[in-house]
């Protein structure tokens, strides 16, 4: 009798455990596709606000005979600038062969060069806080679970577009006596933009689940 009442209760036990999902409900149903969108949204919206704040300031961060492209790039440089990462170029021929590391907003007048580097911080703060608005979190998923669900969520495309960056704006420049190659630091995007998102994104989701619901924060 003991033994059959032990095998009855493993294999209720085995049932049991069986029968649980392998990821929890809340990021089975968490909208995964939707924050990354949002996310590279994030960057899209910094890029725009970066070319109206430099056409409206006067700023030269391009020259003229520069083409079309070349200018998108640089203003693709001062997004990641504004997230603390280096553009680095290396010199390949010449007196000044070697290899060095820029941000172009350091060394800058104090304005409007703080305004760049608010902008990140100010879009993903407010990029987490209206995701969340517009989200209905599970009543089991406490507010530490949300913000870190949607700060992954906002992370993980963001540094991925952030490394492809890398790879694709790539600027050359060919002189007479020398060679010159500049991108993004590569190690330097991926630590800054995943982290960005991960402490802002966070931070705003925070702000906004107890504003929405103050009981169960």
């Amino acid at each position: 009798m003991t033994d059959s009442t032990t095998d009855a209760t493993d294999d209720s036990a085995a049932s049991t455990a069986a029968d649980q999902p392998l990821l929890k409900p809340s990021l089975t149903e968490f909208p995964w596709l939707r924050a990354a969108l949002a996310s590279v949204g994030t960057l899209a919206v910094q890029y725009a606000a970066i070319v109206v704040a430099l056409a409206l300031s006067g700023s030269a961060v391009t020259r003229a005979e520069w083409s079309l492209w070349q200018k998108a790039v640089q203003y693709v440089y001062v997004v990641y600038s504004a997230h603390h990462v280096p553009i680095a170029t290396t010199v390949s021929q010449g007196v000044q062969a070697g290899s060095g590391l820029n941000n172009l907003l350091y060394g800058q007048p104090f304005f409007p060069a703080v305004l760049f580097f608010a902008l990140p911080v100010v879009v993903l703060l407010a990029a987490g806080f209206l995701f969340e608005r517009q989200r209905t979190p599970p009543v089991t998923v406490g507010g530490t679970e949300e913000s870190a669900m949607v700060a992954t969520g906002f992370a993980i495309p963001y540094v991925a577009v952030g490394a492809l960056g890398s790879f694709v704006f790539v600027r050359r420049i060919t002189g007479e006596t020398a060679q010159a190659v500049s991108a993004p630091a590569l190690l330097w995007t991926l630590v800054a933009m995943f982290l960005f998102p991960m402490v802002f994104v966070a931070i705003g989701t925070a702000l906004a689940y107890v504003v929405s619901t103050p009981g169960r924060a």
